[in-house]
């Protein structure tokens, strides 16, 4: 519930920013972005190494100063996919403010990849915070090429209710991971 509030009130905040004379001069933008990640999941207590193919999609509106974006991407790593509904804002940096910082917000869906699938098991998705950096590597006006380092800190659960009755087992696991990928903005 916390989440969705920040969520909303970021939106709000956003949205009063759009509409101030400052930031008057906007474009739409759609970012692709594709590469590899590796990283740790596992609960409180252990974790292990986890790598994968990450890439996703957003599109938004940018203004001199912020973009704020909408998205969705997919993820598989060695023993889970998620599926990301994010919100993105970033803002650019440096002398000719061509590199950009972004914070992604959002909630992963996640399904299991193991090949024996057992009713009283289950794998959920949940809440993560994505933070990165943008560097150019190719720039022309309708169209930049961008290497990206990005971190990323994802919630998920394990359920097991055993024998279909009302008692759940939750475990709560955290992903850790960093990436790299080639993004290309239009």
């Amino acid at each position: 519930m916390r989440q969705i509030f920040y969520t909303l009130l970021c939106l709000f905040f956003i949205q009063n920013l759009a509409f101030s004379q400052e930031f008057s001069a906007k474009k739409r933008i759609t970012r692709l972005d594709a590469g590899y990640a590796a990283g740790v999941s596992g609960d409180s207590y252990f974790y292990v190494a986890n790598q994968g193919v990450v890439g996703s999609v957003a599109h938004g509106l940018q203004w001199e100063k912020l973009a704020v974006l909408g998205g969705v991407g997919f993820e598989s790593y060695d023993d889970v996919h998620f599926i990301p509904f994010f919100m993105e804002l970033s803002k650019p940096f440096g002398k000719q403010k061509n590199s950009d910082f972004r914070v992604r917000l959002g909630y992963a869906t996640g399904f299991s990849t193991n090949e024996i699938e057992q009713p009283e098991y289950h794998f959920d998705g949940g809440a993560f915070i994505q933070t990165g950096v943008g560097i150019p590597i190719l720039q022309q006006d309708n169209f930049n090429l961008k290497l990206r380092f990005d971190y990323k800190y994802q919630h998920a659960q394990f359920l097991f209710q055993p024998f279909d009755g009302v008692n759940r087992i939750q475990t709560r696991l955290y992903y850790h991971f960093g990436s790299l990928k080639v993004a290309v903005e239009f």
